[in-house]
């Protein structure tokens, strides 16, 4: 049932990122398939199973359905049994809930250099539902929200454009969950991780740097890293 669950969640984050890249409503508007864009039934969105029983094809006009469903929605059940095996169930949940926007923010991120209200606004109800049961203060919490918005306007008002009104909210975010000191281990973090990427870029792909580089998925990362060493 967790497998069932979690593959079922990515199944729907993977729909979610294709319809937001088509501009088209990813709340109302049904399943169909991208080929012949007939409306899917229930039992033609089982995930994992669905792509098993019909060969990997749609079953109304055979196109073959991209493997990237199939991988997507197994890491996503793995990826729930993992966090339900060595965690408590609310942690856990959180830990999964976490992941999974993360991951969410941090392609859109990739794809659009864009994070969505949305996005931010589900990120920031599991942050504050998981801070409920902390061991951190209220304090701690407030000092790790205020502080972020504080450093990172300096910071944008010193030099134009260094961080984006999305990096400023997800780190409001992210600093009224870990608390202030994990907060800096998780912001110093994702410099070297994004100063490492860019001087990749620059020796091995020779790459001028003359576009922006996402940073949504190194603050994840780090973020993740902290939580799973310094909290969880």
């Amino acid at each position: 049932m967790i497998f069932l669950l979690g593959s079922s969640f990515y199944s729907f984050l993977f729909v979610l990122v294709l319809r937001l890249q088509r501009h088209e409503d990813f709340v109302y508007k049904r399943s169909y398939c991208f080929s012949c864009h007939h409306v899917l039934s229930f039992y033609d969105l089982i995930p994992i199973w669905s792509y098993i029983l019909f060969n990997g094809k749609c079953r109304y006009c055979h196109q073959k359905i991209p493997r990237t469903y199939f991988i997507v929605e197994a890491i996503g059940g793995t990826l729930a049994l993992l966090c339900f095996i060595y965690y408590p169930s609310y942690q856990a949940c959180f830990l999964f809930m976490f992941i999974s926007l993360g991951l969410l923010m941090s392609v859109i991120d990739i794809l659009e250099q864009h994070i969505y209200l949305f996005s931010l606004r589900a990120f920031a109800l599991i942050n504050i539902v998981y801070s409920l049961y902390d061991v951190l203060s209220l304090k701690e919490h407030l000092w790790g929200v205020l502080l972020p918005y504080l450093f990172l306007k300096a910071c944008r008002y010193l030099i134009k454009d260094s961080f984006g009104d999305g990096d400023i909210d997800l780190w409001m975010i992210l600093g009224g969950m870990l608390g202030i000191k994990c907060l800096i281990y998780a912001f110093i973090g994702s410099i070297y991780l994004a100063t490492l990427y860019a001087l990749y870029l620059r020796f091995f792909k020779k790459d001028t740097l003359t576009k922006t580089i996402p940073y949504v998925p190194f603050m994840m990362l780090s973020s993740l890293l902290t939580l799973l060493l310094l909290r969880i």
